[in-house]
């Protein structure tokens, strides 16, 4: 497919929020143009709707919808501090992969837009040439939330040549049946991806990325809960399903397709408890709890940490958006309560910092073939996240009331519907 001299407005994050008094595309028609936006959100938009409108797959829904026929991705120095522009180009030599329908064509795609393209934010000035603003100046406005949108005065002309081909691949379920005939179609449903991003490019010789952190131990630790669970004197009320998700990597496929097609005959799926890549290389006194706060996980959260005597911490990154971008928004995006349960960050020793760890972590063997089993794994707290997932598995099981949505929580009024629906 191509875009063959194309016009190009700038939509700042490509964010459209009234509710918040922003509109990205306020002042412009993006009818058969390309739309050249910026990842991220304002930082003003508190963390719960930045997250949402962070994602990739509302810019490009939003820029569809109005038109757009293909997209420039506009690298900036912050996002390039965190993931630098080699590893983010090297990447494109691996295949994407999306979901497909009965019928072959792709689900949650947009083939409106032809092209999906991104350039450095050494080469962004290039872009906006002849304007008033450097790419740099653009980029701070439109953190700020201080930008409007503007037709360029340049054309662009781009182009993509795409083959596509079928793979097919799984989900692997474990059922452990609930114990109240009542409660029989109430699931509660562990997560962990079983996928990592496969061969890639060589470092220092090794081009095995093997994905230890990311994400073998969080299947390891769903397995040792569910282990706990199935081994006690008698199951929860509620029945648990044990499910190691492919596709993760690619766009969370295995999780979207199994919150959207769970394979029960009957009944629903009432929480999702997901574990991604907790990065457990020094010791803490904690757990994290990412989303705890939309529902009332929260509560069943902190009684099970109580139970097995360990403190409960907010996310330490919440400009790492990570609630939308692991399995556990899937569930969410269908109205089910859901928790992102990961590493602590409160040291349980002089001198070593999980905080510090993570970063090192996230800047040296994220996505990169050191992520392997000769780490530093703390595995005796890797033993204790298992005992909670396991207690708070338990406990989502025993109670009467299935986990609900807090009232006004965003995520609760954008999607709790669909759940209803069903």
């Amino acid at each position: 497919a191509a875009v063959t001299d194309a016009p190009a407005v700038f939509v700042g994050h490509a964010v459209h929020a009234p509710a918040l008094g922003h509109d990205d595309f306020a002042g412009v028609d993006l009818r058969g143009k390309v739309a050249v936006m910026f990842g991220g959100a304002p930082e003003r938009f508190e963390d719960t709707r930045r997250a949402f409108h962070s994602a990739l797959s509302e810019k490009l829904g939003n820029v569809a919808a109005r038109g757009a026929v293909g997209v420039v991705l506009v690298g900036t120095a912050r996002d390039e501090a965190a993931t630098p522009w080699e590893r983010t180009a090297a990447g494109w030599d691996r295949p994407t992969m999306r979901l497909r329908d009965a019928d072959g064509r792709g689900i949650d795609t947009w083939p409106q837009l032809q092209v999906v393209a991104r350039v450095s934010a050494a080469a962004a000035d290039t872009l906006f040439a002849g304007g008033e603003r450097s790419a740099a100046q653009l980029a701070e406005a439109a953190r700020r939330g201080d930008v409007r949108a503007f037709d360029m005065p340049v054309r662009l002309s781009l182009s993509v040549r795409t083959r596509v081909e079928p793979l097919e691949s799984r989900n692997v379920v474990g059922l452990l049946p609930g114990r109240d005939p009542a409660l029989a179609g109430e699931y509660v449903v562990h997560t962990a991806h079983l996928d990592h991003v496969g061969l890639g490019i060589e470092v220092d010789g090794d081009g095995i990325y093997n994905g230890a952190i990311d994400n073998a131990l969080g299947v390891a630790i769903i397995s040792e809960a569910a282990r706990r669970l199935a081994s006690a004197e008698e199951a929860p009320r509620r029945p648990q399903l044990f499910v190691a998700l492919t596709g993760e990597e690619q766009g969370l496929l295995g999780s979207q397709w199994f919150a959207r097609h769970p394979p029960i005959a009957r009944g629903r799926l009432v929480a999702n408890i997901n574990i991604d890549m907790p990065v457990l290389t020094a010791p803490s006194r904690d757990v994290v709890a990412i989303g705890m706060q939309h529902s009332t996980l929260e509560q069943a959260v902190k009684a099970a940490a109580r139970d097995i005597g360990v403190m409960v911490s907010p996310d330490p990154f919440p400009e790492e958006t990570a609630f939308v971008r692991s399995d556990q928004y899937a569930f969410v995006r269908e109205g089910i309560p859901a928790i992102y349960l990961d590493a602590g960050v409160e040291p349980a020793e002089e001198g070593r910092d999980p905080k510090v760890s993570a970063t090192w972590f996230m800047r040296n063997c994220y996505h990169r073939p050191c992520d392997q089993a000769d780490l530093p794994i703390h595995y005796d707290d890797a033993a204790r996240l298992a005992r909670l997932v396991a207690r708070l598995g338990h406990g989502i099981g025993e109670a009467d009331a299935a986990p609900q949505w807090k009232t006004g929580d965003f995520f609760g009024e954008r999607f709790g519907g669909r759940a209803d629906a069903r």
